[in-house]
């Protein structure tokens, strides 16, 4: 995958997510400012772990059989597994750090 490619990937899907939020955070507020917060609040935290993952990509896990503690688990069909053991933390805190930093100043 050519690099353009894979950042206009990632903007496109920063873009969805940032629309997504808004959407979510304009249904609930007919409801409730305070609602609309919070559950908007609840969604960000996801979509942005979710961002995470596709972005830094964590070793993800294919096929329908894992090896845990030498025991083999089935992996049922659409689920994602990941191994998060091989990756640093570093990028992963420090995009949460800004996330909750830019939450605490809005």
């Amino acid at each position: 995958m050519k690099p353009e490619s894979s950042n206009n990937t990632h903007v496109q899907g920063v873009i969805k997510d940032t629309l997504l939020i808004i959407l979510i955070f304009g249904v609930f507020y007919f409801i409730d400012l305070q609602v609309a917060a919070f559950i908007t609040i609840i969604c960000t935290s996801i979509l942005l772990t979710r961002r995470i993952i596709l972005d830094y990509n964590p070793g993800f896990i294919t096929g329908n059989y894992i090896n845990y503690n030498e025991e083999k688990l089935i992996v049922p069909k659409g689920v994602d597994v990941f191994d998060l053991g091989k990756v640093p933390m570093k990028p992963y805190s420090f995009c949460s750090l800004t996330l909750f930093v830019a939450l605490l100043f809005l």
